[in-house]
């Protein structure tokens, strides 16, 4: 079941009008999606490159993440590129930290 309202309030800050427009389609052909967890193909593959996340994690509702990291996940895509370039770079370095650690 593709469940998008559970995918925009989860993985984005966005109302169900912007993500439409995000989506560049009509927000009552949105909210038709929404009430009848349905998407055309191409508002999937619109979807899954806006979150770049997998489109079977998406129909299945198959990312499972944290609080925590559907936090940070809101956080990141929020940000402009420059910004999020940032955040990649910070996160690599961590991870090295971690790796290390162990």
């Amino acid at each position: 079941m593709f469940n998008l309202k559970y995918i925009r309030e989860t993985y984005t800050n966005l109302s169900g009008r912007k993500f439409a427009k995000i989506l560049e389609i009509p927000y009552t052909t949105y909210m038709h999606y929404e009430d009848r967890n349905t998407a055309s193909l191409e508002v999937v593959i619109k979807i899954s490159k806006y979150l770049n996340m997998p489109i079977d994690a998406l129909v299945n509702n198959d990312v499972n993440l944290t609080p925590k990291q559907q936090e940070a996940l809101k956080l990141v895509l929020s940000l402009n590129e420059e910004n999020v370039t940032k955040i990649i770079e910070r996160a690599t370095l961590l991870k090295e930290m971690e790796l290390n650690n162990k």
